[in-house]
């Protein structure tokens, strides 16, 4: 078992927060539960308070999560479950990875977790390889649907959709734009105006693919095609 600095993460949107038994003081509980239970030294729990759990970008507790990682100064991060730190398998692995990195450990309190360990590392291999593959999923359905549009005649686009790319004739997953697109759909829910996401995107360095600030019909493109 690691020791040493011990940060909590809890995180909770305003629709479902009791009803779905994940409420913020249900999840601090169980994390010092679970710190008292394995000799950790909580130091604090970070929140995200009516967020949902759709982009990591839109939420400053884990934004900070993850700069205390980067910076070497947290050894040990808990939460009560993975849906809890990540929109989906992929982004969960991502930040798995970023963890695994930096040598810190990633504990899950539900999924009994422990990345310390070798049983909680297999269990990290294990969504990792399902993450890829569904990342390939999608790029298989994509590609077949491009095919069924391209026997009917139906005019097909140079450019790969956004959030796609062609690699070697074959379209692609492009994760960094698919980042983006949740991020969008994230702060659309949120009811943030089209020209409120393009200052939050510009705010935090998203550009588009020609390296400039998204415009407002762009935007609109984007999320009319992801909805």
């Amino acid at each position: 078992m690691k020791t040493g600095r011990t940060i909590g993460y809890a995180r909770c949107s305003t629709v479902g927060q009791a009803e779905d038994g994940y409420s913020l003081e249900v999840q601090r509980r169980k994390i010092q539960a679970y710190c008292d239970l394995h000799d950790l030294d909580l130091a604090e729990i970070i929140e995200d308070a009516g967020l949902s759990g759709k982009s990591v970008a839109g939420r400053p507790g884990m934004l900070r999560i993850i700069e205390l990682v980067k910076s070497g100064t947290v050894d040990n991060v808990v939460i009560l479950k993975l849906d809890r730190m990540a929109r989906n398998l992929k982004e969960a692995c991502e930040l798995a990875e970023l963890m695994q990195k930096k040598h810190v450990a990633l504990h899950s309190v539900s999924e009994k977790i422990d990345t310390a360990s070798a049983t909680g590392r297999l269990f990290y291999n294990v969504i990792s390889a399902m993450a890829a593959w569904e990342r390939e999923t999608i790029s298989e359905r994509t590609t077949a649907a491009l095919a069924v549009k391209r026997a009917n005649g139906e005019r097909i686009s140079g450019k790969a959709p956004y959030g796609y790319e062609f690699q070697a004739g074959m379209l692609l997953v492009n994760d960094r734009e698919q980042e983006t697109i949740a991020t969008m759909q994230d702060l659309h829910g949120q009811g943030y105006s089209i020209r409120g996401i393009i200052q939050f995107l510009t705010d935090h360095g998203y550009t588009n693919r020609k390296n400039n600030p998204f415009g407002v019909s762009e935007v609109c493109r984007i999320l009319k095609k992801a909805a």
